[in-house]
């Protein structure tokens, strides 16, 4: 998706002759193949013993090869990370530098325009630079340190709390990309709209039963 958006603003002319249907489909097909595959590795190709089998709680540093991480799991996170922040700090790059032409050629024309996309934008990019790179860079980090034999005071807290962190960015990636689009906001107002109107029917139906229930109860009292 990061490639995709820097072929669109970088090749904009280009871009139907380069991100072709086949050519998407492939791409998909490859990258779910090679996750999945690399996702299943862990289930034949780990350090699982009994002493690791009977613990509480799984560690997944404990079970998974180092081999494994720094093969599979670290060269692609750090990738990922660079290319995330290398594209969206070029696209803020170039917006600033139209930007400054645009106020260059108003300057000429002795108007001045302020433009609210300007900072809809710079806050936009700054979100998901933020949620992809530094959301992500403290667990890659500390599997970095533990795998490479360096000791770290709590260190299972420490993987635990930047694991749990680093899923923030896939749970919120969708609603950053779209939350300035009319339409995604318009359907999201209609479900969150539809959902309070069932939460709030429900409540005042059980508050009528049992209120009904109380008054029946009384009645019943006050008779006998």
């Amino acid at each position: 998706m990061t490639v995709d958006r820097y072929i669109a603003v970088f090749y904009p002319l280009r871009y139907p002759q380069i991100m072709k249907s086949n050519l998407v489909k492939i791409t998909v097909t490859f990258i779910w193949c090679i996750s999945f595959v690399t996702g299943c590795l862990p289930l034949i190709w780990n350090n699982e013993t009994p002493h690791v089998k009977n613990l509480p709680k799984c560690n997944i540093l404990s079970i998974v090869s180092n081999i494994y991480i720094w093969s599979f799991v670290i060269p692609p996170a750090i990738l990922t990370n660079v290319t995330i922040l290398y594209v969206y700090l070029r696209v803020l790059f170039l917006k600033h530098r139209q930007r400054r032409r645009v106020f260059a050629v108003q300057i000429c024309g002795k108007t001045s325009q302020y433009s609210k996309h300007d900072t809809k934008t710079t806050a936009v990019i700054g979100i998901i630079i933020f949620s992809s790179v530094f959301v992500l860079t403290p667990f890659l980090v500390t599997v970095i340190l533990v795998t490479s034999g360096v000791v770290i005071k709590n260190a299972k807290l420490m993987c635990s709390v930047t694991y749990e962190l680093s899923f923030i960015n896939p749970m919120f990636t969708p609603v950053l990309f779209a939350w300035r689009n009319e339409s995604f906001k318009t359907v999201l107002k209609t479900v969150m709209q539809k959902k309070i109107s069932q939460v709030t029917s429900r409540f005042k139906r059980k508050r009528s039963e049992a209120s009904e229930i109380m008054e029946f109860g009384s009645t019943t009292i006050t008779s006998a």
